[in-house]
């Protein structure tokens, strides 16, 4: 799990290593769950679990799912192919 790019400084962290492992086992259940109902379950400001959902693990929201930012090159090649035959229409 990554470190969210944070550096150590003084005063209590606003969320733990725990709490994002939490984040990511509700996602992993359903991938449908708002920021609300995160925030809800965790008992985190929704600004924090969006800083984790975004920062931490790399996610963003599609079709109202939760999805991981990084394409395999796979996906790449598969966007690519559609976005040429797309253009190749008109």
């Amino acid at each position: 799990m990554p470190k969210c790019g944070r550096h150590a400084s003084p005063g209590r962290p606003s969320f733990s290593e725990e709490e994002v492992y939490a984040i990511d086992a509700l996602l992993d259940s359903d991938r449908r769950h708002t920021i609300f109902e995160l925030a809800r379950e965790t008992g985190l400001m929704h600004t924090t679990v969006l800083h984790i959902l975004k920062e931490c693990l790399g996610m963003r929201k599609i079709v109202s799912r939760w999805v991981p930012h990084d394409l395999t090159e796979i996906q790449k090649w598969l966007q690519y192919e559609a976005a040429r035959n797309h253009f190749g229409c008109y």
